[in-house]
């Protein structure tokens, strides 16, 4: 194996530290930009090579002590050893370089990252694999679990349902899921949280009810009583999909309640909400703001989920129109306009690319406005192509995905549209997602 000098000068997408040997690009996991490193390649590519840090000599001034005695083994967070300003500048400067890949970014205003006070104790909802060792995370790059007995990401709440865990589950008359061979039955433990304290556990499984299981639940529920709403989630699948279509509520109350701002939300087991309260409400401001100077008649919002953006930006506009393809997601969408007296809106289920260009056809959209929040994977072109034939004169465009937003708005571009203002939020702090 080849072991030498770098110099690590930026990070990737992934969180890995880059530096360059003979030309050619190294990742170096848990390392910092400004780091000098004594690394060891342990894989080469045409392209690239990756190695491992054998020897911290010159440590970068932006270096931390990560807070997480699981960090470097657990493959939930990225970015814990790299002081919080710095990850808000390599985090904004990803989004400027991704842009500028598809367009021009000269004369886009872009707006200072908007960072958490503290950083931490954020996250409303949790995924756990489990096992009858305990239950945690996948470590990067493999299907291994670590268990933990916290999670410093997580809401306070969290912490009690963690350790009780073994307690209930860690016995042998329950049957774990293996994903190599498909047999087994506790799949995983998934957990919402929200501004009361309060939790909703999603229990997944490979099948039917399970007496066994069932007294063991019984158990879980009665030791935290956080836990005001509980449901089965049944996944029989083949697959690495962490939730299946079907769900059971089991406990508790049926819908789980969480806030964002002064609005109050609904949400079931597997509703999309945003994972970090705080900084949704800083996005949502930070959308109405940009939009405040503009008459808007329509605002059609395209991929609307549970209805939060629409309703948040509601007293805003004269109308709200949300598209969303998922039928619970809707329903919630028009309980949420109900319950927080939001009377403008008004939800269409189906593909927004399909419905949006058949609502529009005809209309006049001239004050009217398109809030485009995707998935990932972005925005689907043929709804690209609709919105630019619509002459709508106002876009505002939240994304998850920097390089699926930079494609999308590279083709709203040749159409004929231009970027005005940029400003990333940092969803996810500690961890390389933007």
């Amino acid at each position: 194996m080849k072991h030498t000098t770098i110099h690590i000068t930026d990070i990737n997408t992934r969180g890995q530290g880059v530096g360059r040997i003979d030309n050619k690009v190294v990742f170096v996991d848990r390392t910092v930009p400004g780091d000098l490193a004594k690394v060891v390649i342990i894989q080469e590519k045409k392209k690239y090579m990756v190695g491992v840090m054998e020897e911290l000599i010159e440590p970068s001034v932006n270096r931390t002590e990560p807070f997480c005695p699981y960090f470097g083994t657990c493959g939930g967070c990225q970015l814990q050893h790299i002081d919080y300003p710095t990850q808000l500048h390599l985090k904004e400067k990803r989004i400027r370089a991704e842009l500028h890949k598809t367009i021009q970014t000269d004369g886009i205003h872009f707006m200072p990252m908007q960072g958490m006070a503290t950083p931490s104790r954020y996250r409303n909802k949790s995924q756990f694999k489990v096992s009858k060792q305990g239950l945690g995370f996948y470590a990067e790059n493999s299907h291994r679990l670590v268990s933990i007995q916290e999670c410093p990401l997580q809401e306070f709440e969290t912490e009690h349902l963690i350790k009780s865990y073994q307690k209930h589950f860690g016995t042998k008359e329950i049957s774990f899921y293996n994903e190599k061979t498909h047999q087994g039955y506790f799949r995983g433990l998934h957990f919402r949280s929200n501004w009361r304290g309060e939790l909703m556990a999603i229990f997944v499984v490979n099948g039917k009810k399970n007496l066994g299981f069932s007294k063991a639940i019984e158990g879980y529920l009665s030791d935290v009583p956080e836990i005001t709403s509980a449901y089965y989630n049944y996944n029989p699948g083949q697959s690495n999909a962490l939730l299946g279509n079907k769900s059971e509520h089991i406990w508790g109350v049926k819908d789980f309640t969480d806030k964002i701002g002064p609005f109050t939300f609904h949400l079931g087991p597997t509703s999309f909400f945003q994972v970090n309260r705080n900084q949704t409400e800083r996005l949502y401001t930070i959308a109405r703001d940009m939009l405040a100077e503009r008459q808007i008649d329509t605002l059609y919002d395209c991929y609307c989920g549970v209805g939060s953006i629409g309703i948040f930006l509601s007293e805003n506009v004269e109308r709200v129109v949300g598209i969303e393809v998922v039928p619970q997601a809707v329903e919630h969408a028009a309980e949420n306009a109900r319950c927080n007296n939001v009377q403008n809106a008004t939800y269409i289920l189906g593909k927004a690319e399909i419905v949006f260009p058949a609502i529009i056809k005809d209309k006049d959209i001239e004050n009217d406005v398109v809030v485009l929040d995707p998935p990932r994977k972005g925005c689907d072109p043929i709804l690209l192509d609709a919105i630019a034939e619509s002459q709508c004169p106002t876009l505002l465009y939240i994304s998850c995905n920097p390089a699926t937003l930079a494609r999308d708005l590279g083709i709203l571009t040749e159409k004929g549209y231009q970027v005005e203002k940029v400003k990333g939020v940092d969803m996810f702090p500690q961890t390389s997602h933007v």
